[in-house]
């Protein structure tokens, strides 16, 4: 754990305190051993722990302005091993209102349809994470502003820079807009911070419209054809 993450974790244990003080409760049993270790950079961090103490800083996040915004944040879903990175992060515009209280990135159907299209393209569940660019859910139900995207894309930079892709999926051409510039019809390719990149239809418009799922698989079976030349 390097200095950064610590602080983060003693931000986030701070704003716990507070909010049970605001709730009126004045002590908190806690006991602690004598000798407390000074935290330590480990030699070689495990690309797991990283990642989850990338998350966790997401929780302590205070760059938005919007009220309590930030607690309603929603983790990336996968675990993809360190000794292959993920071959495939598909990812989501932002998380919606609907999926805060399941803790999911999309709807229940949506996530099906995303899993077994995964398992259509022979992915195995440790190459393959699925995220979001910004990572809160608004509590009003507002959607993320520009000013949003600008402040959470490092978030979603530094999980690229961890996870290591071959292929970034954007889910949806409003996920595209957010992370690259979109000339022409949504299924353009493209690259993103050097990593290659393609965009289908959100699962979502699958499902309404499954007409589109075919014109969605082409662009998959690339990404396929790119993965076993890579």
């Amino acid at each position: 754990m390097n200095n950064e993450e610590y602080n983060n974790i003693i931000r986030l244990a701070a704003k716990r305190l507070q909010y049970f003080q605001d709730l009126g409760v004045r002590r908190v049993p806690f006991s602690m051993p004598v000798e407390v270790a000074t935290p330590t950079t480990p030699s070689n961090p495990d690309k797991d722990t990283k990642l989850a103490a990338l998350q966790a800083s997401f929780k302590g996040c205070e760059l938005c302005d919007e009220p309590l915004k930030k607690a309603h944040v929603v983790m990336g879903e996968g675990a993809p091993s360190e000794a292959k990175g993920a071959s495939v992060v598909f990812v989501v515009a932002t998380p919606t209102v609907a999926t805060y209280s399941g803790g999911s990135l999309m709807q229940s159907r949506d996530m099906d349809l995303l899993g077994r299209i995964i398992k259509a393209m022979k992915l195995e569940p440790d190459e393959v994470y699925i995220t979001s660019i910004v990572k809160c859910v608004s509590p009003s139900g507002r959607p993320p502003q520009r000013e949003d995207i600008k402040k959470c894309l490092p978030h979603f930079n530094e999980e690229l820079k961890l996870l290591a892709p071959k292929v970034i999926v954007a889910l949806g051409s409003k996920s595209a807009d957010m992370i690259i510039s979109s000339h022409g019809a949504p299924k353009y390719k493209t690259h993103y911070r050097g990593v290659k990149t393609v965009t289908v239809v959100h699962p979502s418009d699958m499902n309404r419209n499954p007409e589109l799922k075919a014109e969605a698989w082409k662009v998959l079976q690339g990404v396929m054809e790119f993965l076993v030349k890579a």
